[in-house]
């Protein structure tokens, strides 16, 4: 009998124990800003501007950190703007991954929350890291919407990592991410 009374008392610890546990993130998103760009001088088109060398080596330190924090395998998904391209380029390699493996998308050029959101949603179910890389001020919007929390600054080669408790991307919705990073780069 005693033992009986030990083995209900060890259940019921455990229980409380996973009840009470974090709950279990199944979809997480790293949002990027791209990293700091020439001017242009007005010369350039804005689609065509390409990164500075301080936001070359903010990448390359982007790439890096989130080697350290990613536990699997992202999908990388960016703007095609030169700038975007090339920041996307640089944490790949940090990351390991092949050009190759990188997807852009012309929709994330320009775009607002709203859009951002409808390509969150349309990512592929079998990916639950992903990596998406754009421009402000659509970026900072898409992080204040989905976390509901202000953000007042978003500077080049920002990082914001978001996690859903949510088993498809299509679930994701405003304010359901909880911001489980975030991270400035190292010249701001």
């Amino acid at each position: 009998m005693t033992e009986y009374l030990i083995l209900a008392v060890l259940w019921l610890y455990a229980a409380i124990n996973c009840l009470s546990a974090a709950p279990f993130y199944m979809k997480q998103l790293i949002i990027i800003r791209h990293a700091k760009a020439e001017s242009g001088g007005g010369q350039q088109a804005d689609f065509d501007r390409v990164l500075s060398e301080t936001g070359k080596t903010d990448a390359q330190s982007a790439g890096l950190f989130l080697k350290n924090i990613l536990n699997e395998k992202p999908f990388v998904l960016a703007s095609p703007a030169k700038r975007t391209r090339q920041t996307a380029e640089i944490i790949a390699k940090g990351l390991g991954l092949d050009a190759r493996e990188l997807h852009f998308e012309p929709d994330i050029y320009q775009a607002g929350a709203d859009k951002l959101l409808s390509i969150v949603r349309s990512l592929p179910e079998h990916v639950n890291t992903a990596i998406l890389v754009g421009h402000n001020p659509g970026v900072s919007w898409l992080l204040q919407l989905l976390s509901g929390e202000e953000t007042e600054k978003f500077p080049p080669c920002t990082i914001a990592g978001l996690r859903f408790q949510v088993a498809t991307w299509q679930l994701v919705e405003e304010q359901c991410g909880q911001i489980d990073c975030f991270h400035l780069a190292n010249h701001h």
